[in-house]
């Protein structure tokens, strides 16, 4: 008899989401991570005197099924939402509060944003089963498959003769031509680019920038100026509750495990050898490692066909994105106090955007970096954290490059507000270097593979695999580098468990 039912190798977010729902099942899992706490991405790290949020800052997206199928309310969970989005860098600040934006906008633009909500609406609720849900067979084989596919396309086709041109031309478009289109304040728009950049290798100007709006506005979340959402305690405090409810369904989880080997007879899956030299049993593994790292690194040659290692080994992993965490004596004088819950984008144009993207296509630093920032409560006081997209990997390799790219952060940060700088008492700076060091991410990314138009839906890690199995008869994959992707939403978790129950 195998020493567990199935084995689930990385034990951030997505990994703890399918430990709790297979373990809910009654299956004997085991939870391998390497390093000595769990939490990846969204585990704190030490910053002066306390700790800050090392990648992740906030959970905007997660999924609600997922909190409510896992009890993590029980568990200590508790969110809160911010105020809005405060817009800088421009000569006037742009105040977007929560539930009240059009506050802030002249008539036209409230009524080009209120369209623009409405063709998001619409096209997310068409779109959710394809972005939330495990995606119908490409190749029908039963009757189930067929039904699955008919839903999903009637759920298309019922957008209307009216919209459904429209849903389409939005996925490939670029964020620029959209958001032109509907509204004209450059805060506004970058408001709404801002986030829906997070985590590609795509600027203002890029094709598929409406994918990604849509993926960062999904229909659970679809508000086009949705305030940070915010855990008590910080992200970690997400992944505490995630560990309970694993832990109380009855799953075990093993920290400083690291695997080096899945190991596979006759072309299933028997379980894998840790670094020490320790082999565990299973029926089955679920790896939250991303692709790359799954089916090429731990995985024999030879298991996989050359034509499907080839694939798995050029998924793209352009890491651009870094974070910067401050210490603060105070929070400096904000122009709205309200604020101090909100969204700092600092970036006040499509054109802002778009120069901060183009120096990353030749390994530079941007001049002016676009920087999100929110603020959170620690046990010195507050720290700032700073979301800075765009940063190449290759311009932050040396000491001096850190340097310089902390300094360009820095003077961002106190041109938009004043008196920043004098309130920091110690800063750090992670990188996508920091990233696959620190976190095992390849290239540093954060979402496990790029968002590009080639890299989602049914070619999502890479065609054939989008539906969380692989060649590996036993072998699941449940992190982002599957579908639906990248970001905090527990589905690719999720999604990866419950394919290993219907199996």
């Amino acid at each position: 008899m195998a020493d567990y039912d199935v084995l689930v190798i990385g034990g951030g977010h997505n990994g703890l989401t399918a430990a709790a729902y297979l373990a809910r099942a009654g299956k004997r899992v085991l939870v391998l991570e390497a390093r000595d706490r769990v939490g990846g991405a969204l585990a704190h790290a030490p910053l002066g005197e306390s700790e800050a949020p090392y990648g992740f800052a906030t959970v905007d997206n997660f999924h609600p099924s997922v909190v409510q199928d896992l009890g993590l309310q029980g568990h200590g969970l508790v969110t809160r939402e911010g105020s809005g989005t405060l817009v800088l860098g421009a000569d006037e600040p742009l105040w977007l509060a929560t539930g009240n934006a059009a506050a802030s906008l002249g008539a036209d633009d409230a009524r080009g944003l209120s369209e623009l909500q409405r063709l998001v609406d619409v096209a997310g609720k068409a779109l959710e089963p394809l972005l939330s849900d495990a995606l119908p067979s490409v190749t029908p084989n039963s009757l189930s498959d067929f039904f699955e596919l008919a839903v999903a396309g009637l759920r298309v086709r019922r957008v209307g003769k009216r919209d459904l041109p429209e849903v389409m031309r939005l996925l490939p478009m670029t964020l620029r031509d959209l958001l032109e289109e509907h509204v004209s304040d450059p805060r506004l728009q970058a408001a709404i680019a801002g986030p829906a950049l997070h985590g590609t290798w795509l600027g203002p100007w890029s094709a598929g920038g409406g994918y990604a709006l849509l993926h960062h506005r999904p229909a659970w979340r679809s508000d086009l100026l949705a305030p940070p959402r915010f855990v008590e305690g910080g992200p970690e405090a997400l992944v505490g509750a995630l560990e309970k409810a694993a832990r109380k369904a009855g799953a075990t989880i093993r920290t400083e495990s690291a695997v080096s080997r899945i190991l596979v007879q006759h072309g299933q899956t028997t379980g894998v050898r840790l670094a020490s030299g320790e082999s565990l049993e299973a029926g089955a593994i679920l790896s939250a490692c991303d692709p790359t790292t799954t089916l090429v690194d731990l995985l024999e040659p030879g298991w996989l066909s050359p034509e499907t290692r080839r694939a798995a080994r050029t998924v793209r992993y352009r890491a651009t994105v870094a974070t910067a965490r401050f210490e603060l004596a105070a929070i400096p004088d904000l122009p709205v106090a309200e604020a101090r819950e909100a969204r700092i984008q600092i970036g006040a144009s499509l054109v802002s955007l778009e120069q901060a993207f183009d120096p990353a296509k030749y390994g530079e630093v941007p001049a002016a970096p676009t920087v999100e920032l929110t603020f959170h409560p620690s046990s010195s006081g507050t720290v700032a954290h700073a979301w800075v997209q765009h940063v190449a990997a290759g311009a932050v390799a040396d000491e001096q490059g850190r340097g310089d790219t902390l300094a360009a952060i820095n003077a961002t940060i106190e041109t938009a507000l004043p008196g920043f700088a004098n309130q920091v008492q110690a800063a750090e700076l992670s990188t996508a270097i920091d990233f696959e060091r620190d976190l095992g991410l390849r290239g540093g990314h954060l979402y496990h593979g790029e968002l590009g138009m080639d890299q989602i839906l049914y070619m999502r890690p890479t065609p054939g695999m989008y539906d969380h199995t692989t060649p590996i008869q036993g072998l699941y994959l449940g992190g982002p580098g599957t579908h639906p992707g990248g970001g905090i939403t527990g589905l690719p978790g999720k999604l990866g468990a419950e394919r290993i129950l219907d199996t």
